[in-house]
């Protein structure tokens, strides 16, 4: 050993002292060195370079006074050695021991998994208790990978490690998925003297298993173990646990029903697994999970949180409202601790279920637990309130909302939206005031529209005008939908200079540019109540200049606009360049067309834009086709063939039929003289519908009447003569009355027993 100073010598004899009682010979006083002199003393061996044995024998001295930091610390400063001379291979090896030991104490598994590779790789030997120490320390972190490097070295002596160690080996291999590793530990396990596996060993081993599958394995072990001390209840909930992770839901429900023919008592994780099993079925109505709580509760079982959340996550996404509501009941009931994923669960149910009623109760339960909603659980606050509150509760929750710091543009803008079509506009006005009182963010532009809007819903138009300007003024950032409101409050009054107003001041304007809407809404007011060609024809002007394509909102405006002018042909060819295009057909522009068909008793183009509709995938109205039938009784060539294929069509295809829509084609009936033997299809017609339960009207009578005058079919005139005087008709109003009395005067009709339905049509 080379030469040391004197402050070096000094040093190692109190490392070898350290915290061991030094007795004096005089006064038999007892001496302990202070952490700070030991560490000072540390530091003066470390900078006076001491050897390796020196350096191992203060780390020894360290871990027998249990001072683990300071093993720690002093093992970081051991140099490796640079040889491979065995005594100092041998002090380092005694060093990581006591290094791995202090890591123990201490959860510092990484730095105990490098201090065991390193001895490794210096050739080191570590004994079994040291790599079990490695194995431990990772375990305990949770950390299985590296737990399972050091398992061979650990287990080399299975009765000398102990049951506890090779316990942990085989969770780590199971969690690592070295199954094979852990089916070769469990073997030699069974296969020795003296060490018998516990629940511990078969929960491990379940693990392993039930990841390679074999649940005929876990099944057929947990059977032998049938009436066995050893057999707990957590070795099934780490099967069933697996299996649901698995997505086998049956041999969990298999383990499960095991544990009762075991006689094994289910906890409350067991049941919270099992409730989580059937909320997630493909056939759950929620029913068995609220079972499965009410009996865990029975037992006084104490259920967890998070499992119960969970469940009603399933039952929320679902919609199992009834269900969603009694599990909370129960949680309320037996005092489990919610929060609040617990009541947005159980909104969501409700809001899935269309329950707003209850979900708002939910809300107020929820507010008065003092828990706080998310921005989810506000939209659907907000959407209940809507649906099925007064406007007032709306805005009820947005204050709240803004109470609680919570309230975002997106909760005023969907308030205020919803208030603004109702015409609320005190609510309204209420909400900006108190968005501005709050400053901490500017009024949106969908929230200055809403303002406007509420007065145009509400019929002020005066009122949509002012809040425009006020807003304008204000400088807030008013979209072009503020402007479409505003255009679109004359339309009741028909004050079209005042919409053009309001369009000459939004063309004056740089940052807002007109939409389809906006031209849309004005020439819809351009229209009522006196049609304005020339101002029409130069708003149509503005919007190709500004490069605004038509949309079927511009149609149905035009088409709207020459309806009023009984410019019927413009609005059946707008019609057909509509249904040429790739726009979408709205049902109100179809509505226009008929009308203007029948009016112009176009009654071909009627029917071609039904079956356009139909085409398309459309249901026509039952109105809508009934004036298609009309139209094909009108004009100069009405077509009784034309009214029966739209009706067989009605009778065939949908929509139903209706007393209307008969008495259209017997109206056709009368008019098409054409049609071989038109009295024939009316009557027909009229039997048709007291078939189907149907009251034929008068005029459908009367249109019958005069149909078989015409082709002197006096008889069957006569009997219907008869049904419509049974009907409460009087004789002196049916049309030719006169005519037909003197036809059955002259031939001596007697029907005691008249009737249409046996008439000659059968």
């Amino acid at each position: 050993m080379g030469r040391c100073s004197k402050a070096t010598w000094v040093a190692f004899l109190v490392s070898l002292i350290g915290v061991d009682t030094f007795t004096s010979k005089s006064s038999r006083a007892t001496y302990r060195p202070t952490r700070a002199r030991v560490l000072t003393v540390t530091g003066a061996v470390s900078r006076a370079g001491g050897s390796p044995q020196e350096h191992m024998l203060m780390i020894q001295n360290r871990a027998k006074s249990r001072q683990w930091n300071d093993v720690v610390k002093l093992y970081r400063e051991l140099e490796v050695p640079k040889n491979s001379r065995q005594t100092d291979l041998r002090n380092y090896a005694r060093a990581s021991i006591f290094a791995i030991q202090a890591c123990e104490r201490l959860g510092y598994w990484r730095f105990s998994s490098e201090i065991h590779a390193a001895a490794q790789k210096l050739g080191c030997r570590l004994p079994y208790y040291s790599s079990a120490a490695v194995m431990r320390t990772c375990a305990q972190a949770g950390q299985w990978g590296p737990a399972s490097v050091v398992v061979s070295e650990a287990l080399t002596d299975l009765p000398a490690v102990g049951l506890i160690n090779i316990n942990i080996a085989l969770s780590a291999c199971a969690r690592a998925g070295l199954h094979g590793d852990a089916q070769e530990i469990y073997d030699r396990l069974a296969a020795s003297q003296g060490l018998t596996p516990d629940s511990y060993t078969l929960t491990a081993m379940i693990h392993s298993w039930a990841k390679l599958g074999r649940y005929d394995t876990i099944l057929d072990t947990l059977q032998s173990l049938t009436r066995d001390p050893v057999l707990t209840i957590g070795m099934f909930n780490a099967a069933i646990n697996q299996a649901m992770k698995a997505g086998r839901a049956s041999e969990a429900l298999e383990l499960a029903e095991l544990a009762d023919e075991c006689g094994v008592v289910k906890d409350a994780a067991t049941y919270g697994m099992l409730m989580n099993l059937h909320s997630k079925a493909l056939d759950c109505d929620g029913k068995r999970a609220v079972e499965l709580m009410a009996e865990a509760l029975s037992k006084g079982l104490r259920l967890q949180p998070t499992p119960v959340n969970t469940v009603l996550c399933n039952l929320g996404q679902r919609g199992l409202a009834e269900s969603a509501l009694e599990l909370l009941e129960m949680m309320l009931v037996a005092k489990v601790p919610t929060s609040s994923a617990t009541y947005q669960a159980v909104m969501t149910a409700c809001f899935r279920a269309d329950h707003f009623e209850q979900l708002l109760e939910v809300y107020s339960q929820m507010r008065k637990a003092g828990l706080q909603p998310d921005a989810a659980a506000y939209a659907m606050a907000l959407t209940a309130a809507e649906r099925s509150a007064p406007p007032a509760r709306v805005a009820e929750l947005v204050r709240d909302a803004e109470a609680t710091g919570a309230a975002t543009e997106a909760v005023y803008e969907q308030a205020m939206s919803f208030l603004a079509a109702r015409g609320q506009v005190k609510l309204v006005v209420e909400l900006m005031r108190d968005l501005e009182a709050a400053s901490r963010f500017d009024p949106s532009p969908e929230v200055c529209t809403a303002l406007v809007t509420a007065h145009y819903k509400a019929g002020d138009v005066e009122g949509a005008q002012e809040a425009l300007v006020g807003l304008e003024a204000a400088g807030r950032p008013v979209g072009v939908e503020a402007y479409c409101s505003a255009i679109s409050a004359c339309r009741t009054s028909g004050d079209w200079p005042r919409a053009l107003g309001v369009y000459e001041r939004l063309v004056g304007r740089r940052d807002v540019k007109p939409n389809a809407a906006l031209f849309n809404s004005l020439l819809f007011v351009l229209g009522r109540p006196d049609p304005q060609p020339d101002v029409v024809s130069r708003v149509l002007a503005d919007m190709k200049a500004a490069g605004v394509s038509w949309d079927t909102g511009t149609y149905a405006s035009l088409m709207t606009f020459h309806s009023r002018l009984y410019q019927c042909p413009q609005v059946m060819d707008l019609w057909d360049e509509l249904t040429a295009g790739c726009l979408p057909v709205s049902m109100a522009c179809a509505r226009l067309a008929v009308s203007a068909c029948e009016v112009s008793g176009s009654g071909d183009r009627a029917e071609a834009a039904i079956e356009t509709l139909y085409a398309l995938g459309l249901s026509p109205s039952t109105p809508l086709v009934n004036t298609a039938i009309r139209a094909s009784g009108a004009g100069d060539q009405p077509s009784v063939e034309r009214a029966l294929r739209l009706l067989k069509r009605m009778e065939t295809e949908g929509p139903a039929t209706s007393v209307d829509s008969y008495a259209a084609a017997i109206s056709a009936c009368e008019h098409d003289l054409t049609w071989p033997a038109p009295w024939r299809a009316a009557l027909h017609l009229l039997v048709s519908m007291i078939q189907k339960k149907l009251k034929p009207p008068p005029e459908a009578l009367h249109s019958a009447m005069r149909t078989c005058v015409r082709c002197e079919e006096w008889r069957n005139a006569y009997l219907l003569m008869q049904y419509m005087v049974k009907s409460g008709i009087p004789s002196d109003e049916i049309a030719h009355s006169r005519a037909v009395m003197t036809w059955a005067t002259e031939n001596g009709a007697e029907l005691e027993n008249g009737g249409i339905e046996g008439a000659g049509v059968v």
